[in-house]
C-alpha cells in the first residue's frame, strides 16, 4: 500500500460566523483509498467559544461543486478548543465517497477569529 500526506488547506485566519468557499479546496479523488485520515490544526483567540469545525462534502463526478456536491457535510468533526494555543487532532474518515472536498467553519461570533488555519489529508491507496 501507498501512503502519501499532503496539506489540503492553510489559512491565516478565519473570521468568526463564516465558513470557507468549497472552490477553495482541492478536490480530494478516493477512488483508489483504502485509508483516508484528515489532521486539523487551528489557533484560537482568547475569548473564542467553539473550536473550528472542519465539514467535508461528498460529490459523486467531481463537477459543478456548487450544485451537485451534498447539501449536508458527508462528514464533520471539531479541533480541540483552547484560547491562545494551537490544537491538533486526527481523526480517520471512511473513504465511500468517490470524491470529497473540504470547507472550515468558524461558528463563533464575529470578532473571534480562528487563526492558522491547515489541513492535512492522509491517504493510503492500493
Amino acid at each position: 500500500m501507498n501512503k502519501s500526506i499532503w496539506e489540503n488547506i492553510s489559512f491565516a485566519g478565519i473570521a468568526g460566523e463564516t465558513e470557507t468557499n468549497i472552490s477553495w479546496s482541492p478536490t480530494i479523488n478516493l477512488d483508489d483509498t483504502v485509508q483516508f485520515a484528515i489532521t486539523c490544526q487551528s489557533g484560537n483567540a482568547a475569548n473564542v467559544t467553539y473550536p473550528m469545525r472542519i465539514n467535508l462534502y461528498a460529490n459523486i463526478a467531481d463537477s459543478d461543486w456548487n450544485v451537485s456536491a451534498d447539501t449536508d457535510p458527508y462528514a464533520s468533526f471539531d479541533n480541540i478548543s483552547s484560547g491562545n494555543v494551537v490544537k491538533r487532532r486526527t481523526v480517520p474518515i471512511s473513504p465511500d465517497p468517490k470524491y470529497v472536498r473540504i470547507r472550515l467553519q468558524n461558528r463563533n461570533v464575529a470578532g473571534k477569529n480562528i487563526s492558522d488555519a491547515r489541513i492535512w489529508v492522509t491517504q493510503g491507496e492500493i
